[in-house]
């Protein structure tokens, strides 16, 4: 699909306010107080992407790019029959979507929006290495 700067950055901002949702959501339902911190840490650094791109503001180019929709998909419905190993597999997809999209768009920009995005991408690979971890620590605990 092919979006303009401007979109993708709408885009973006919603995607990070969906995942800042999602893992507010997870932390509502884990039992492990651990993962809870995680995630909570994790919404918090969401909602913070979501503030740093809406910063950019209006008048972003009208360049078309030719990049995924930094939309992932769609929300996961987060419910109390959700297995916490699957919930963090979607999560860990949607991070590394984040990180190859953000480091796209960092390539594609200059200065510091792309020192921005290069930012975020970062932090997103950052998210994805947590919970890899976390995902390992909760499988040799069999926590749900």
């Amino acid at each position: 699909m092919t979006l303009t700067f401007a979109q993708a950055v709408q885009s973006a901002i919603a995607t990070e306010r969906s995942g800042a949702r999602f893992y507010a959501a997870l932390a509502r339902i884990t039992r492990d107080p651990d993962a809870r911190q995680i995630l909570v840490e994790m919404q918090a650094e969401e909602e913070a992407h979501a503030a740093s791109l809406a910063a950019l503001g209006p008048g972003l180019p009208d360049v078309a790019l030719n990049l995924p929709d930094p939309a992932h998909a769609d929300e996961p419905e987060v419910d109390d029959d959700l297995d916490l190993h699957e919930a963090l597999d979607i999560a860990l997809d949607a991070e590394r979507h984040a990180a190859f999209t953000y480091a796209e768009l960092a390539f594609r920009n200059e200065g510091a929006v792309s020192e921005l995005f290069q930012r975020i991408a970062k932090e997103e690979e950052r998210h994805a290495d947590i919970l890899e971890a976390l995902q390992e620590k909760l499988l040799s605990q069999d926590v749900r």
